[in-house]
């Protein structure tokens, strides 16, 4: 998407400039403010009307974001498209506070979202893992009010509204399912996982036996 900066670079004047000309504020000088219309219009700017409802809103929103296994190189670039996220909310009015836990611990998980809670978000982006201890905090918190959306893994017993992520079950299928291309004439196959904890892998690897057992018996699984 192309932003205001990118406009402001173009046309060679603030981002302050550009957002008044592209949201009617009005105070600039006419031929400044063609010239930014005109190369709005020819590099696609598209108005973000997510974030002009965020500007227009009068209540202060406040968003947390834990993100656990944050040294792997996947979380990494999941941290990355947070912090970005950030510094896009910033300029519309919303604070994102941003939590990482380098491993998976139920116990820094629960006081990680308390914290959070503490400094007032109403909204939550989380990997919630498979305990049942967050899973019920979840739940409590959708209950009075929180917005909660699970990332990479989900929980869909919990009463969050909405998960971002891939199929992980199918994605085990699809795992065996090349495996059993590899080996046409069958042989042994070690599964390795992650974290047990860790939903996403859970699921990836039952997708992957229940695939192998069903569709693939030819070849054979050794103990995880």
């Amino acid at each position: 998407a192309i932003t205001l900066k990118q406009i402001a670079d173009a046309a060679g004047v603030s981002r302050g400039t550009v957002d008044r000309v592209l949201h009617g504020r009005g105070h600039v000088n006419p031929s400044v403010e063609e010239k930014i219309c005109r190369l709005a219009k020819e590099m696609g700017y598209q108005p973000n009307r997510i974030g002009r409802a965020l500007v227009m809103s009068s209540r202060s929103i406040k968003l947390g974001v834990i993100c656990q296994f944050s040294e792997t190189p996947f979380m990494k670039l999941v941290l990355a498209g947070a912090e970005q996220a950030k510094a896009e909310l910033h300029s519309m009015g919303t604070e994102v506070m941003i939590e990482c836990i380098d491993s998976y611990d139920v116990e820094r998980m629960l006081a990680t979202i308390d914290k959070l809670i503490a400094h007032g978000v109403q909204g939550l982006a989380i990997t919630p893992g498979n305990s049942p201890e967050i899973h019920q905090k979840m739940y409590n918190l959708a209950k009075s009010g929180i917005s909660i959306v699970t990332f990479n893994s989900d929980a869909n017993d919990t009463g969050r509204i909405a998960y971002v992520g891939l199929d992980n079950y199918r994605a085990g299928e699809s795992s065996a399912g090349l495996m059993a291309l590899v080996l046409r004439g069958g042989g042994k196959v070690l599964p390795i996982s992650g974290y047990t904890g860790n939903t996403s892998h859970s699921q990836r690897m039952q997708g992957f036996f229940d695939m192998v057992e069903k569709s693939f018996p030819h070849l054979e699984l050794l103990p995880p």
